[in-house]
């Protein structure tokens, strides 16, 4: 999945502490190219190490957490492109914040109740989504939550993950964090 510049970097830690101490996955940092993203809430610099194009088997998790540039990701079509060849029928999307727009413009949310940052509403609206106030929206192997992901959500979604996601427990998840530059 791709994360956007200016990502919001407690929406890449929370989710991903949680995940890795009760999963240990494999985790592929991906951007729309590969190098330095800057992340903001703290302030920190991510690494890419692959474009998301670049990235060809689909993942058990595709994580998309909101950022500033979430909206200019959002209408990249190459990035709409990647998103829809790596949904996988085991694949589990998990947007917040923003986010979900990035889900959205690919089309994965369309006639979907989803929850997301309460300013990008209208532009969920416009891709066919249909924003809800909930703090988090679970249907379809595709989980959407509002704001800054708590931590206390991430370790029910780090529970649950073998419902939601994947068939089998013959290998550790794959996890695909993504960025932009």
């Amino acid at each position: 999945m791709v994360l956007p510049a200016g990502v919001a970097t407690r929406e890449v830690l929370t989710p991903l502490h949680v995940i890795e101490k009760r999963l240990a996955p494999t985790v592929t940092w991906t951007g729309t190219t590969a190098g330095r993203v800057p992340g903001h809430d703290p302030p920190m610099i991510f690494y890419a190490d692959l474009a998301i194009a670049d990235l060809k088997q689909p993942p058990d998790l595709l994580l998309v957490p909101g950022g500033f540039g979430s909206l200019e990701m959002a209408l990249d079509g190459a990035v709409q492109r990647a998103i829809v060849g790596l949904r996988g029928p085991s694949t589990v999307c998990l947007a917040v914040s923003t986010g979900a727009l990035v889900l959205a413009a690919a089309g994965l949310l369309s006639g979907r109740r989803v929850s997301g940052h309460w300013l990008s509403r209208g532009y969920l609206e416009q891709f066919g989504a249909t924003p809800v106030q909930d703090h988090f929206v679970a249907a379809d192997r595709i989980i959407t939550a509002s704001g800054s992901i708590s931590s206390e959500f991430a370790a029910a979604f780090a529970a649950d993950l073998v419902a939601f996601g994947p068939q089998t427990t013959s290998r550790p998840a794959s996890l695909h964090f993504g960025q932009s530059s």
